[in-house]
């Protein structure tokens, strides 16, 4: 007998907007537990923005860029810039009730 992952069956409330995790990156916690945490939100359909305020090391912050934009490749989704030191960062299913698009309209780096 073969046994199944059993599928959990989540349910969602409010709009994409409303579930965004506002994650601080730290240097004071372990770098690659934190990504591996904001890898498994981003993969349980989680928008998150991450901030890279309190992170002096440039090569610490574009490692964790690195990562999550990985991470965005496999499942599809879209990351953009917010400010000088923050990223939004969904899944394509994230964005499709638009109440993140919006958002990103409103506060994105315009090139």
């Amino acid at each position: 007998m073969l046994l199944k992952k059993k599928k959990v069956n989540q349910k969602e409330f409010g709009t994409s907007f409303d579930r965004l995790l506002n994650y601080n990156i730290t240097e004071d916690l372990d770098i690659d537990d934190q990504m591996l945490e904001l890898a498994d939100s981003l993969l349980t359909n989680c928008p998150i923005l991450v901030n890279f305020q309190s992170v002096k090391d440039v090569d610490k912050c574009n490692h964790v860029l690195s990562f999550l934009s990985g991470v965005i490749y496999a499942v599809g989704g879209e990351s953009y810039q917010i400010g000088n030191e923050s990223y939004l960062i969904a899944t394509d299913k994230a964005f499709e009730d638009g109440s993140l698009k919006r958002w990103v309209g409103e506060f994105s780096i315009k090139d």
